[in-house]
């Protein structure tokens, strides 16, 4: 096994950063020239594996710092960031559109190659023909000019959303306003006004503060007050209106990947997007959404109606308003099923839900969790840890950084900062992945503790972490989440959600942070029963995403004035059974589509939670820690 070496994340220089990386670009590129110029007769050996050999030192050199980007952001990086994207963007099409290149790896004798290889060969070159390897070069200069821009846009609008969210602060004086609020967010508050320098507290839009505000003070104003700046977050809207707007970036962002669709053949991005997926046309996706909207909306409507009539028998709001939705929800569960999520809490401190995560790992995959001391991290809360299986043989290294703060990209995501694959000398080179969360953290003198759906957004990603970890695949493009058809990539991550709803599992998970006990029978059963509660409310919130996200990269026109407003309101009238506050602007903050890998994709966690609960249901069968059924399982999907 090869040496391991973690990365420096604390010895990035920054200063020379984008030379170095430049120079890195430029030798991959005159070493390219070199193997096509020596291989009249290309082999796996001598081709393949040379260019993954130049892929994995680009990944481990970029990765680390794109990570800290996301996580870390600062004016120093954000430059040494954009400055480094064109030079990316002109490397890969310098690549992709490298004929010479396809003709070369088209070549392979096919009947030498192993299922693996034959796969990432037909991946390749569908991807070179994806990257105009066939075009005019008058149409390869434009395809690059677009990728280039379309690259700096993508970083422009997650730039804008940062600063828009750190943009807003509201401070308080008044202790009455916070009435209803739980104690870590009174205790974040009271801290950042300390912070700041001034009494009382600070509210801002870092998640674990957003929802606590929406979902528990009773102080209505205030709910509306904060709603109001959360969804208008970089928009012509809200507190600041017009500073960080990215309205103008949206509509160059569509009309730029729509003439690039057009380049390679395809009527729209729509199209373009599902040749790297698995739904056959647009046409199928569609009528997926659709199917499920048309019979989610009657359940979804008939919810509201009952929370609508609810509001207005406990709490005199003859009309619900967007702000009033968590809220009412929440005092809706409560009444029920006298359950809320900050009931919960206490039961799932941080150390304790780690534990027990680390034991259903070991239980279901044999691998045991250890963690890692004296390695670099980006900040003090991120921990590392390493995999080791049933040999004691390590799989692979996961950094965990779970809470909330400012400089950070909200949201939980998983990344690769390093894939596996088998070096020339038959070593093989260990995985690494990032876990990236937005917990709140711990209340004065106590741990950090987790609602129950902090809990299952860390078992989603740590589902990602290990589809990428455990893999046994050996070569770096078809290795961990490369390779992976997108709207499958959320099958694991979804998969490994459900454990959450076991009773076995959930005893692993709590002990109550003052009497140390497991979560009692009773509110088992209550969360279990609270399990569906509004589910066709939330599922028709996630089918409007998904389908203005699809619709509007389907059917975009140039000419068109105000496509992206036009079709949400359409979707809207079809999915939307809540209140929309007219100034409400949610897609100039989509990350997803407009600056993450989800464009005409979004619609891919629906997919896979289908194909999720197809998997799951061996379990059910055979036992939710039946080591068996998840050994074949973990040996299907590796």
């Amino acid at each position: 096994m090869a040496a391991v070496s973690l990365p420096k994340f604390n010895h990035i220089d920054i200063d020379t950063y984008v030379t170095r990386l430049d120079a890195l670009l430029t030798t991959n590129l005159r070493k390219i020239d070199t193997l096509l110029a020596k291989n009249s007769n290309a082999s796996w050996e001598s081709l393949m594996q040379p260019l993954e050999d130049m892929e994995d030192i680009l990944e481990q050199f970029w990765s680390p710092f794109a990570h800290l980007h996301a996580v870390v952001n600062s004016p120093e990086l954000r430059n040494c960031y954009q400055a480094c994207l064109p030079k990316l963007s002109a490397y890969e099409s310098a690549i992709g559109q490298n004929q010479a290149l396809y003709d070369a790896i088209n070549s392979l004798d096919k009947d030498a190659l192993n299922p693996t290889q034959l796969k990432i060969i037909e991946d390749t070159l569908r991807d070179f023909e994806l990257s105009g390897v066939a075009l005019p070069a008058a149409d390869k200069q434009r395809f690059e000019a677009i990728q280039a821009r379309l690259s700096e846009l993508s970083n422009q609008y997650e730039n804008n959303v940062l600063d828009a969210s750190q943009d807003f602060n509201l401070h308080i004086t008044d202790a009455h306003r916070l009435i209803g609020l739980p104690e870590h967010a009174l205790h974040t508050a009271l801290i950042l006004a300390e912070e700041k320098g001034v009494s009382g507290w600070v509210l801002n839009l870092e998640i674990p503060c957003y929802l606590a505000v929406i979902t528990y003070a009773d102080d209505r104003s205030l709910r509306e007050e904060i709603y109001k700046a959360y969804v208008t977050r970089a928009s012509d809207q809200g507190p600041s209106a017009g500073k960080f707007d990215n309205t103008s970036v949206m509509e160059e962002i569509l009309a730029l990947r729509h003439e690039k669709a057009n380049l390679l053949g395809f009527a729209n991005y729509a199209e373009l997007s599902l040749a790297t997926k698995m739904a056959d046309s647009t046409d199928q996706v569609v009528q997926f959404l659709s199917d499920l909207s048309e019979r989610g909306y009657p359940q979804a409507a008939l919810e509201f109606n009952h929370l609508q009539a609810f509001a207005q028998e406990k709490y005199g709001i003859n009309e619900l308003a967007p702000w009033d939705m968590s809220y009412m929800s929440e005092k809706k569960m409560q009444t029920r099923y006298a359950i809320s999520q900050e009931e919960l809490r206490p039961f799932f401190p941080l150390p304790r839900v780690m534990s027990g995560l680390f034991t259903i790992i070991n239980k279901l995959y044999g691998m045991t969790m250890e963690e890692v001391k004296g390695v670099e991290v980006w900040h003090p809360d991120v921990t590392c840890y390493c995999v080791k299986d049933s040999e004691n043989n390590i799989r692979g290294y996961i950094y965990a950084d779970l809470f909330a703060r400012q400089n950070k990209r909200g949201g939980a995501w998983m990344d690769s900062c390093r894939t596996r694959r088998k070096l020339s000398d038959d070593s093989i080179q260990l995985p690494i992945a990032t876990l990236t969360c937005n917990f709140a953290k711990a209340a004065a003198n106590k741990p950090p503790t987790l609602s129950h759906d902090e809990v299952l957004t860390l078992f989603h990603e740590f589902g990602h972490c290990f589809h990428h970890v455990l893999t046994q695949v050996d070569y770096m493009s078809a290795s961990g989440i490369h390779g992976v058809e997108w709207d499958a990539v959320e099958l694991p991550s979804q998969f490994f959600e459900n454990w959450c709803w076991e009773k076995e599992a959930i005893q692993l998970l709590t002990a109550h942070v003052e009497s140390g006990e497991p979560l009692p029978e009773d509110l088992f059963n209550k969360l279990l029963a609270a399990k569906n509660f509004q589910s066709a409310m939330i599922m028709m919130r996630q089918l409007e995403f998904s389908l203005f996200d699809f619709r509007i990269h389907r059917e975009y026109q140039k000419q068109i004035p105000a496509l992206i407003p036009t079709i949400l309101a359409d979707v809207r009238s079809k999915t939307a059974v809540v209140p929309i506050a007219p100034y409400n602007r949610f897609q100039h903050s989509f990350s997803h589509i407009f600056a993450g890998g989800y464009a005409a994709g979004y619609y891919s966690y629906k997919w896979a939670e289908v194909l999720s609960s197809d998997a799951f249901s061996r379990f059910e069968e055979e036992g939710v820690l039946n080591p068996k059924t998840e050994r074949s399982i973990l040996n299907e999907l590796h």
